[in-house]
């Protein structure tokens, strides 16, 4: 094939796709009194990122962009949330939420599934998050001790968008028993998504609505498995969150969707609902990044009051960090458990979790503030009585960062050198939600004490203790 041909034949390739991708737009459907156009604006896992983020334009970036979008008119938008709503920075997690509900109320919000960090800071606060909201929490599969839904979430919610009565049904995730501090959760039980989903459709359905749609702190996995019981269903929408993934896929002609996480972008969804034949007649959508750009002046503002609000204390250096620290690196591990050792001195050993650290240590000055950042959930270290052998058994099933010990030629040894002896027991501190997490009740649920001591201050008040600064780092103390 020559050149010249090769081109020719490229330029056919070229035209003819797009005059695919114009007759695949023309033949859009046209909104009639039947068929009615509804726009969903999805985000999940948002985590109180009020602010600016390297991924991200923040909740001030993301609203101007629905600002435009919605220029025309906000009667056929609906505003969805996957759950995981505040539990994150500091400017979130100080205020317990208050202050994302807040932005998420100016923004418009219809319904938000419940994600397992919801229920971090307890079942008052999240009552109090529940009142304080415009938009409905949904979860439909759990329960109260009676087997009745708690008085701060609903199974499902109707809405009337563009003439349209849209059921929005609600899920969170199966871990949230196993995955959140254990009094947060207390007299709470959760029932098969498989039947709760079914018992809220049904309701939903009663209820009035013409359109289903399913929210829920879901894993894509998760969301893979529930699209054919979905479809059956009759539900158009499948929105999940939990494992902060980017999903646009179409699984038995369910629509799921995922916006990954920190308010970084967002799912736009263009369906058009025949009201006549109660079928989806078209449904599109499209993965929108938050880059930066225009910033709403109202979430500006505030965000702005809520950060005054802080106490400066917050903010007031207490060490300097040369170089970054891995969540899961060796330097993390000897700060952390040094603190809590340091701490509760009558223990010998401490074990943590990467999974409940949620961002690395970055290089430069240490605040409180930054503290909030990094270990974002309320956890209280539990001082736990096990034996030599249980703890050998933890280390080897889950891999956790630990403290008070040292590995040598296959062996563990307490620090003054003696070796970790099988029938010995040991003292060991934990952080509440390892503790459910790693089913150490299993070991010693009649051994185990509650020290009160807060695991993010506990780090605070030893670098306070400790001090250091750019001509002595905290490198030159850690590993």
């Amino acid at each position: 094939m020559t050149l010249r041909r090769f081109f020719l034949v490229a330029l056919s390739l070229l035209v003819l796709l797009l005059l695919l991708g114009a007759f695949e737009s023309f033949r859009r459907p046209v909104e009639t009194e039947t068929v009615r156009h509804l726009v969903i604006l999805y985000t999940n896992d948002v985590h109180g990122h009020l602010e600016k983020t390297k991924g991200g334009a923040g909740a001030a970036g993301i609203m101007a962009r629905w600002d435009r979008e919605m220029a025309g008119g906000s009667g056929r938008f609906l505003i969805l949330d996957g759950g995981d709503m505040w539990t994150g920075p500091v400017l979130s997690t100080y205020f317990q939420g208050e202050s994302t509900v807040e932005a998420m109320n100016t923004m418009g919000y219809d319904a938000a599934a419940l994600g397992n960090h919801d229920f971090d800071f307890g079942l008052g606060a999240l009552r109090q998050r529940a009142r304080q909201a415009h938009f409905p929490f949904l979860a439909a599969n759990v329960r109260d001790g009676d087997g009745n839904w708690p008085d701060f979430l609903r199974p499902f919610t109707v809405v009337e968008v563009n003439r349209v009565s849209v059921g929005i049904l609600g899920l969170t995730t199966g871990e949230l028993l196993t995955d959140t501090n254990p009094t947060a959760v207390e007299g709470l039980r959760l029932i098969p998504y498989e039947l709760a989903l079914r018992d809220a459709a049904a309701q939903a359905r009663a209820a009035g609505a013409e359109l289903l749609i399913l929210i829920g702190h879901l894993c894509k996995s998760e969301a893979y498995r529930l699209a054919p019981l979905a479809a059956q269903e009759g539900i158009a929408v499948l929105g999940g969150g939990h494992c902060h993934e980017v999903v646009n896929d179409v699984v038995d002609g369910v629509l799921l969707v995922q916006s990954g996480s920190f308010w970084d972008g967002y799912l736009r969804i263009d369906l058009y609902f025949d009201k006549s034949t109660k079928q989806v007649a078209d449904l599109r959508s499209v993965y929108v990044r938050n880059l930066p750009g225009r910033s709403d002046p109202r979430l500006e503002h505030l965000v702005a009051r809520w950060r005054a609000a802080l106490p400066p204390a917050l903010n007031k250096a207490i060490g300097y960090l040369r170089r970054p620290v891995g969540r899961e690196s060796a330097a993390m591990a000897s700060l952390l458990t040094q603190a809590w050792l340091s701490a509760y001195p009558q223990a010998q050993i401490a074990l943590a979790n990467p999974r409940y650290i949620a961002r690395p240590i970055p290089a430069g000055y240490l605040t409180p503030a930054l503290w909030f950042d990094i270990l974002p959930t309320n956890n209280s270290l539990l001082a736990v009585s096990l034996s030599g052998e249980q703890i050998l058994a933890l280390l080897e099933k889950h891999r956790p960062l630990y403290g008070g010990l040292v590995e040598r030629n296959g062996q563990y040894l307490l620090e003054n050198g003696a070796p970790l002896e099988p029938d010995v027991r040991y003292l060991v501190l934990l952080p509440q939600a390892l503790y459910v997490h790693y089913d150490v009740r299993q070991f010693a649920p009649a051994m185990t004490s509650d020290t009160g001591i807060d695991w993010r201050q506990a780090v605070i008040d030893w670098l306070a203790a400790h001090p250091t600064s750019p001509t002595q780092p905290l490198d030159e103390i850690l590993p």
